[in-house]
């Protein structure tokens, strides 16, 4: 079985020495870029010539080299690897290991170590089964010895501190001793198939049941849904939580909390509150407008337009991708789907206008959109890459213009016969994180039929963003809003501070975008821990990292009461799910971080804020800002918050994007910010929390900002273990009071 290191996701293992060489390739044996993982092959000096008496296994191993003279070989050794920028390889993990379980990768290896990690588990080994269509984690394990009845208990009990939902086994057998062979190596083909118990599932009962069962196989694409089932346990969270209301009360009619799936995460018990509920009119549609109007942007699209009026060279609103394509391109398949989904979707066509009511869509007629190229087969391979990268840079830093441009932008350079980069950048106004996903979808899918000959027959889109922009500027109209906007008001009537972190540097009005980034990661165990924390109190992650940065926050500020900014999505409607646009809202939150009440307590208040609002939908956020002016908050000029959070789900890989080709993210530094301080957390599919700080360098210094995230991760890590602790005690309170500079521009 696998074993793991310190706990790092990668193990730098150097370079080649002397005439030896080594390559990083994929499964068509073409060179992969610099960050990108691939398998290891070695060649040159000292290389063997095979195995003896092996001719099988010695043609599978020592492959030809394509790179070297007539007759080289290359091994293939099984190791996945990545090259670093440096020229040095980093250890990943073994090819063959690998398995792949609701759309993740997983290595077995990391399983099993934690299993080892029980002082009571002497043996363990991870694969895949199948069971029924769908391939589960299945874990043999052998004990110390003494009584092992409630063994498995006992680890599964291990793991889910310690490890994400996906990455769990849905079997642990208990062997007296796990096969091994002569050699002393496990046997893995010797391990019995995994006995799925008769009674496991359970299905459902009854027609509530069942619909509500076909509701959640929709949103978590699974197969089926058992009665005995937990939405949270199946990969739910709050945003598919909101999702999953709206649908129950446009199908079921009936007015459900978002409250209640929280409290009720169960299929049966939920079943019981929906047929309990009252019953509600329809949710509102969202009806095509007339085509023959001017459409308002959304007041979201109305603030980035004021924005790039500021700051007309930033591309800090620019939503980016590379991706690294290794095999076969048809380019002309690749740019006919792009022109194919570019006509679909009025938003990639959109431009803005001032007009007498205010600003305006104004969308284009499809026309073929332009490719912009870089040929680097003629570089040697490392200024290839360098150029590659270089291209990729300058693609991601340069601004649309909203008046004039398409918000959309696609390059290609080419590296090799069958080596491409693929960029594809979106203006915000554009698009958000879902209308990415849909888009990079039927650009898959455009492809797969006219690289072979055929039409992609994809189905029209039900509505545009042009529909969700007059519809929401209507919802933002009515009684039932103007009753939230004067509860909000006198929800944030008290004195808060919309900066908690004292600038080195005041503001200016010329202060400009440049900005910086710092990255950490908090560990799979603490993740796991602080999760299990989050949902012994009816809550999730996102709200316990929301209370964990607020604590940061509060140890430099003056007040307990502090804002936060949010963006949130805005596809409460079952028509918006499949729209592409920037369906995304702005939101001001205020957490009061009392440090005399427990980290549970403030938990469980941001739990509360966080499901009243999204039960109720965003707020007309200029409105509110207008309101808020007019009272005199926040008690200084300019934005009433400098911190921005958001959170974003682990998401399945999606290697084959583009049929007949492997795709892989190459990440690309934009140096532009939005905003003073954000904070982005992503989840990783190993069950990591990537913690991304973006800052304005004309207002902080580095060292500021990795202060601050110091703050954060020991925050994290002390609510992880000890969330009745004290929020004073959470972290030992600062050696020396900020001071705070001159007052805001």
């Amino acid at each position: 079985p696998a074993t793991a290191w310190d706990g790092a996701d990668w193990l730098p293992i150097g370079t080649p020495v002397g005439a030896r060489t080594a390559h990083v390739l994929d499964e068509t044996l073409q060179e992969v870029g610099i960050g990108v993982p691939g398998e290891l092959y070695i060649g040159g000096y000292g290389l063997a010539r095979g195995y003896v008496g092996a001719p099988a296994e010695t043609a599978a191993r020592f492959v030809p080299d394509p790179f070297g003279a007539a007759g080289g070989r290359l091994y293939r050794t099984g190791d996945r690897v990545v090259r670093r920028a440096d020229g040095s390889l980093s250890y990943l993990g073994r090819i063959d290991a690998q398995v792949k379980v609701r759309g993740f990768r997983i290595e077995p290896g990391e399983v099993e170590a934690h299993l080892l990690a029980h002082p009571r588990c002497r043996e363990a080994a991870v694969r895949a089964a199948k069971r029924g269509a769908e391939a589960h984690l299945v874990a043999y394990v052998a004990g110390r010895g003494g009584a092992e009845a409630d063994l498995a208990a006992v680890l599964a009990a291990h793991l889910a501190e310690r490890l994400p939902a996906h990455m769990r086994p849905s079997l642990i057998v208990v062997l007296p001793a796990l096969p091994r062979l002569a050699s002393g190596k496990l046997d893995r083909a010797g391990l019995p198939a995994p006995e799925w118990k008769a009674g496991a599932y359970a299905p459902p009962r009854g027609a509530t049941e069942e619909r509500l069962a076909g509701l959640w196989a929709s949103l978590l694409g699974i197969e089926k849904v058992g009665r005995d089932d937990g939405f949270f346990a199946l990969g739910g969270h709050s945003l598919l939580a909101a999702k999953l209301v709206a649908r129950i009360r446009a199908e079921f009619g009936r007015d459900l909390p978002l409250r209640a799936v929280f409290e009720t995460p169960g299929l049966s018990a939920l079943a019981l509150h929906i047929e309990a509920a009252p019953p509600v009119a329809p949710t509102p549609s969202v009806p095509p407008p007339p085509r023959d109007r001017a459409v308002p942007a959304t007041d979201m699209q109305a603030g980035l337009w004021h924005w790039q009026r500021r700051h007309p060279h930033s591309a800090a609103w620019t939503i980016f991708g590379a991706i690294r394509l290794s095999g076969p391109l048809d380019t002309d398949a690749l740019r006919a789907s792009f022109d194919h989904v570019a006509a679909r979707h009025d938003a990639l066509r959109t431009t803005f206008r001032e007009g007498e009511a205010g600003l305006e869509l104004v969308v284009h007629p499809p026309e073929p959109l332009r490719i912009e190229r870089l040929d680097l087969t003629d570089r040697p391979r490392r200024d290839a890459e360098a150029y590659a990268l270089a291209f990729a840079r300058a693609q991601a830093n340069r601004p649309f213009d909203m008046a004039a441009d398409r918000p959309i932008r696609i390059g290609l350079a080419r590296l090799g016969r069958q080596d491409h980069l693929l960029t594809l950048a979106v203006h915000h106004a554009a698009g958000d994180g879902q209308a990415m996903a849909l888009l990079l979808d039927e650009v898959g899918t455009a492809y797969r039929a006219f690289s072979s000959g055929a039409e992609p027959g994809l189905p029209e889109p039900a509505r545009q963003s042009t529909d969700y922009a007059a519809w929401r500027r209507a919802q933002d109209r009515t009684p039932a809003t103007e009753a939230r906007l004067a509860q909000a008001l006198e929800r944030l009537s008290g004195a808060w501070r919309p900066d908690p972190v004292p600038t080195d540097r005041p503001r200016t009005l010329t202060l400009g975008s440049e900005g910086a980034r710092l990255r950490f990661e908090l560990p799979i165990a603490t993740t796991a821990r602080l999760a299990d924390q989050a949902r012994a109190v009816n809550a999730t992650l996102p709200m316990a990292a929301m209370a964990a940065l607020g604590v940061a926050l509060r140890r430099r500020c003056d007040r307990n009461a502090l804002s936060l900014g949010l963006l949130v999505s805005d596809r409460g409607a079952p028509e918006l799910d499949s729209v592409v646009g920037c369906l995304v809202a702005t939101e001001l939150t205020v957490l009061d971080v009392d440090p005399a009440k427990s980290f549970t307590q403030l938990l469980i208040a941001v739990r509360d804020e966080r499901l009243a609002a999204q039960g109720a939908g965003p707020l007309p956020y200029a409105r509110l800002l207008d309101a808020l002016g007019k009272r005199g908050l926040p008690d200084r000029a300019g934005a009433p918050f400098q911190v921005l959070f958001s959170y974003l789900r682990a998401e399945p890989e999606h290697p084959d994007l583009l049929t007949g080709l492997r795709a892989s993210d190459l990440p690309v530094e934009c140096g532009d910010e939005s905003f003073e301080l954000e904070f982005d957390l992503k989840e990783r599919p190993d069950g990591r929390l990537a913690v991304s700080i973006g800052y304005l360098t004309g207002l902080f210094d580095a060292a500021t900002v990795a202060a601050l995230a110091d703050d954060f991760a020991a925050v994290l890590e002390a609510a992880a273990r000890d969330p009745d602790r004290p929020v004073a005690w959470l972290r030992p309170p600062l050696a020396v009071p900020f001071a705070r500079p001159g007052a805001a521009a």
